[in-house]
């Protein structure tokens, strides 16, 4: 018997045989042979693991911080998660920069994180100094005011830190008025 010939048989026995249709109570076909509302033998009703982390909502955190089992964190300077998450600095260390090191050198330690307390908005002006729901960080206080991009709130003024001689690279670094201009943050001699 040729392939030909076996291919039409096994056709031909497909389309003679009588498909099994079972119908619901209410008229409608289910193919499966069995009843609707049976369900299906293999649902064990309970989520699996997977199923479950899907569902649950995942924190959005604002950058720089990340979300570290559902808290967000700073990697830059939480001694916890310094650099990533779980990357516990020693209990003598402080995170700097997203690395553990000896001491914070020149920014202020607060509770083994290395913060600049002149732009922290969760130390403004002093470790622990959060600024309120609707407040935002100036120099050193939190205010309502909001600054237009590249400018800091000066002592209740928005400023650029890059040429107001007043507050020349940094809030209340004024430059000598007879003797130099600031230029790029820098006070320069007056040419």
């Amino acid at each position: 018997m040729t392939v030909k010939k076996t291919l039409g048989i096994v056709l031909a026995v497909l389309l003679a045989s009588p498909v099994l249709v079972a119908c619901d109570e209410d008229g409608t076909e289910n193919d499966s042979g069995t009843d609707a509302d049976a369900g299906d033998a293999t649902d064990t009703g309970a989520d699996t693991a997977a199923d479950t982390a899907e569902e649950e909502p995942g924190v959005t955190c604002m950058l720089p911080e990340i979300d570290c089992g559902g808290e967000c964190v700073n990697p830059n300077k939480h001694p916890d998660h310094c650099g990533g998450c779980d990357n516990a600095c020693a209990a003598s260390e402080v995170c700097l920069g997203g690395t553990c090191e000896a001491d914070c050198g020149d920014p202020t330690d607060c509770d083994r994180a290395c913060v600049d307390i002149t732009i922290d908005e969760d130390h403004c002006g002093e470790c622990g100094n959060e600024c309120d729901a609707g407040l935002v960080y100036g120099y050193m206080v939190c205010t309502s005011d909001v600054c237009a991009p590249g400018e800091v709130y000066c002592y209740g003024n928005c400023t650029s830190l890059e040429g107001d001689p007043f507050n020349c690279g940094e809030c209340g670094n004024a430059c000598d008025p007879d003797l130099e201009n600031c230029m790029e943050g820098e006070c320069v001699p007056a040419i």
